[in-house]
């Protein structure tokens, strides 16, 4: 490995642990933890929607970011870059624990993606040749996806025993690993030399239009039930501005040579597949906020225990990476694996549906969300390398930002709206025909209201999760159906020969 990102003195065994410290202090830190929302909502005065909106708002910067990657690389040394990004992402962290309105969390979680997903880049395009020896990217992904997805949930857990004491220690603590992680950058990397290209030919504005319109689309999505849709100025207002702002960057990006993203890799089969194969798994990785429902229900006002039940997603993300290398490592063929993690899904839906009912010890959850944690991954792992191997590095590129835009927004955006206005909705149905069946006259204290909604949640998710099973075989049916085609050839890297960043980035994991 010519030009070396690490210092001479660093011995070749310690490369890799170092390189592994950084990265997991990284995963650690994902802006507001999911985990300590109870507490942002009471202290804050904050609802659901504001939080939502700042979850939409980073999935939003990481893909905005995508194409400036590739930019970057080649502007400044990679320990600069990772520098710069460790001291922003620091400043975030103390942001996100000083301030008190929403409107600023949902800006500093914007910043808070772009940076993330550009650190995380440059961690990972020095971790695939340790990671990826044979130049394969299955070993790459069974080892990324599971670090990625692991520590954000050991971070939370440790956010929601910090938040018994105070909520805001939890962004301290990341703040903590980030500056361990710049001592460790300081003291062992060096910097490179390059040849710098300047950003004068980057596409600012289209990023601005991209950003503006994902921005509103996350606005519509976050808050139309609160607004009661259409009924709202604010809604219709942040739909024709989503529109508008969309084929404003369509058009300016159509006629740049170098365009942020290119649409027309959804003309290739395996772009395509890819893509309709997220979508359609997408309605259950999105799902998140029907398991947080059934929790409120069975342990109210125990954030720190619902935290430690849904660690045990872990094991799952374990399990789960360990069956797909296995998988890979025998064939290239994808159906069978697709078919497979919605299975999980299928399973993991189907026991939580018999498990809805106010008796149901937290505990029975865990098989479940294991199940699903297994499915999860899987289905993240299985996509990427489709997609890998079967389209060509020419247009792999663009491939991976379409990847981005479609899973880490678009679904994540879409379908957790769809599910939380679906539930809502059900939820309204029965809190109705319940009303209708109570005595008229009866007394109605807090305890009585308490229980009404409660029953009426239940039911709620009971019917939900019906719907899901049933979506859930449909969709089994759907990719036992597709034609999926896989390449007789896999695409190989020689870590030996190339030394373009371009073509090592080409081999980067999609986050």
């Amino acid at each position: 490995m010519s030009n070396s990102l690490f210092r001479d003195w660093i011995p070749q065994k310690f490369k890799l642990s170092i390189l592994l410290l950084i990265a997991v202090s990284l995963s650690f830190c994902s802006g507001i933890p999911s985990s300590i929302y109870t507490y942002i909502i009471s202290d804050q005065a904050a609802n659901s929607a504001d939080l939502s909106m700042a979850m939409y708002a980073y999935c939003a910067g990481m893909v905005c970011s995508i194409s400036l990657i590739f930019r970057l690389t080649i502007f400044m040394p990679k320990k600069r870059l990772i520098i710069f990004c460790l001291i922003i992402l620091m400043f975030i962290n103390l942001g996100l624990a000083l301030n008190h309105a929403p409107l600023i969390n949902v800006m500093l979680m914007f910043l808070f993606g772009c940076v993330k997903i550009i650190l995380t880049m440059a961690l990972i395009s020095e971790l695939m040749p340790f990671l990826m020896p044979t130049g394969e990217r299955y070993q790459m992904y069974a080892i990324y996806y599971p670090m990625n997805l692991i520590f954000p949930i050991i971070g939370g857990l440790i956010a929601a025993y910090l938040a018994r004491q105070h909520w805001e220690l939890g962004y301290y603590f990341q703040t903590m690993m980030l500056f361990i992680s710049l001592l460790v950058v300081i003291i062992c990397f060096k910097t490179q030399h390059i040849k710098k290209v300047p950003l004068f030919q980057y596409d600012w504005l289209g990023t601005i239009l991209l950003a503006s319109s994902l921005l509103c689309f996350s606005f519509v999505a976050s808050y139309g039930l609160q607004n009661n849709w259409l009924m709202s100025k604010s809604i219709i207002m942040g739909i024709v501005l989503s529109i508008v702002l969309f084929i404003l960057f369509f058009n300016r990006n159509y006629k740049k040579k170098r365009k942020i993203i290119s649409f027309s890799v959804i003309s290739n089969k395996a772009t395509f597949l890819t893509l309709f194969t997220v979508f359609i798994l997408g309605i259950f990785y999105s799902n998140t906020s029907l398991l947080s429902n059934l929790m409120n229900v069975l342990l109210p006002s125990n954030p720190t225990k619902q935290a430690e039940i849904n660690a045990y997603v872990i094991i799952g993300y374990f399990l789960g990476s360990i069956l797909v290398y296995l998988y890979f490592k025998q064939t290239k063929k994808c159906k069978a694996i697709f078919l497979i993690s919605a299975s999980f899904y299928l399973t993991s839906n189907f026991l939580l549906y018999n498990l809805i009912n106010i008796n149901t010890p937290l505990s029975y959850l865990i098989l479940p969300i294991i199940l699903r944690g297994m499915a999860v991954i899987i289905s993240f792992i299985s996509t990427a390398v489709y997609l890998a191997g079967n389209v060509n590095g020419k247009d792999f590129l663009q491939s991976i930002v379409m990847f981005l835009l479609v899973r880490t927004f678009f679904v994540t955006v879409f379908w957790s709206s769809v599910i939380s206005n679906w539930f809502n909705k059900l939820q309204f149905t029965h809190q109705t025909r319940l009303a209708e069946i109570m005595e008229t006259g009866e007394k109605v204290d807090r305890t009585v209201l308490l229980n009404f909604q409660k029953q009426a949640n239940l039911l709620g998710l009971h019917d939900l999760y019906l719907y899901l099973c049933l979506i859930n075989i449909l969709v089994i049916i759907m990719i036992a159906i597709i034609p999926y085609h896989s390449s007789t050839v896999r695409h190989i890297f020689n870590w030996g020969t190339k030394k373009n960043v371009k073509e090592l980035i080409q081999a980067t994991p999609m986050s």
